[in-house]
């Protein structure tokens, strides 16, 4: 969080639905009449996308992460997203008229988006310039590669800076519930992954290493805590969370949900479970790659709110040019806000501070 305001406003997505449902509530609304209740990311930012292994076994850029996704206004997917493009283009150097430019590019895509319904991911082709050579990249990687870079050779999890060795008694109990979700898994070791996500960093996560029947060489099964979505009740209570209902959204907003998604609960703990695969791979902080997730995102966004099949042109109408615009002055309002709030919490609790 201290490394730039940017990621103190990428894991403090509760922080900003509180208020949004406070302080800038008059202000959210982008339009006189009230936006459709749709199925909403949650925390959605310039870098919540990236490749991964699509339903053929292709590469595919896109939305993936649905974990705090709820129903909502769609208003609060593009604001947070619209705050992130500009405050990450701040802290890149660029200048405010850049910086609302990118949002403007955005609030555009996302309007061209409501004519391209399909699932919340672009294959090789559908996009170009980086994004493209992103998914190219990631598609000849291979697993052999891939288990050396988180395997010590010996049939082991490395121990390192990423991963540890867990908790001996937790350890026991999720690897229990996982051969029970997985039966037909031989597990051959478990790690512990502490130091994962923005808003999610500290929470338990744990990397499982197993064969298959279906595979010729291991993969690592990924379990996730789940973090109860700030959208409606941003009080980050873990027992409000539901891995169900994190897959649902997923499934529901046209997102990738296949055999290797399933979800459990540990006591007060919800879990879901997913491949960590090696195609994964995202974009990075650099201002050609923010101006590309800009549209690309705000394209996909459109499509993951209309899944809900809510009349969202209706909504906007022929108010295309003030609803862009009052997106772009929120996003330039509250990155204020995030900056003031990031000098705060540095002043506070930041050891650099």
């Amino acid at each position: 969080m201290a490394e730039s305001s940017h990621a103190f406003f990428r894991a403090t997505p509760a922080l900003f639905f509180q208020d949004l449902h406070t302080t800038y509530k008059d202000e959210s609304q982008l339009l006189p009449n009230p936006a459709p209740t749709v199925a909403v990311l949650g925390d959605a930012h310039a870098f919540n996308a990236g490749t991964f292994r699509g339903p053929e076994g292709k590469t595919v850029w896109g939305l993936n992460d649905f974990d705090q996704a709820e129903m909502g206004s769609p208003e609060w997917d593009l604001e947070r997203l619209g705050v992130s493009l500009y405050v990450a283009a701040r802290s890149l150097g660029q200048s405010a008229d850049d910086a609302m430019g990118l949002v403007e590019k955005m609030g555009k895509a996302y309007i061209k988006g409501l004519d391209e319904p399909g699932p919340s991911y672009f294959k090789e082709k559908e996009v170009s310039g980086e994004i493209d050579k992103l998914i190219e990249k990631s598609e000849s990687k291979s697993q052999k590669d891939f288990l050396e870079k988180w395997t010590d050779g010996a049939g082991k999890l490395k121990r390192d800076d990423t991963l540890v060795e867990p908790d001996q008694k937790r350890g026991t109990e999720v690897q229990a519930a996982l051969k029970e979700k997985f039966p037909e898994l031989k597990f051959l070791d478990l790690a512990s992954k502490p130091h994962s996500g923005g808003s999610t960093r500290g929470l338990e996560r744990y990397y499982s290493l197993v064969e298959s029947a279906d595979r010729k060489e291991p993969w690592i099964l990924e379990t996730k805590a789940v973090l109860p979505s700030p959208v409606q009740v941003p009080d980050g209570d873990l027992t409000r969370g539901d891995g169900d209902k994190v897959l649902d959204f997923q499934r529901r907003m046209g997102g990738q949900v296949d055999s290797r998604h399933k979800a459990f609960r540990l006591g007060k703990i919800a879990f879901f479970t997913r491949e960590r695969e090696r195609e994964k791979g995202s974009l990075k902080e650099k201002p050609d790659h923010l101006a590309e997730s800009a549209d690309a995102v705000g394209r996909l966004l459109a499509r993951a709110h209309g899944s809900s099949g809510a009349d969202l042109k209706g909504w906007i109408g022929d108010r295309e040019e003030a609803f862009v615009g009052k997106l772009v002055e929120f996003s330039r309002g509250y990155a204020r806000q995030v900056e003031s709030d990031y000098r705060e919490w540095k002043s506070r609790y930041s050891p650099a501070g």
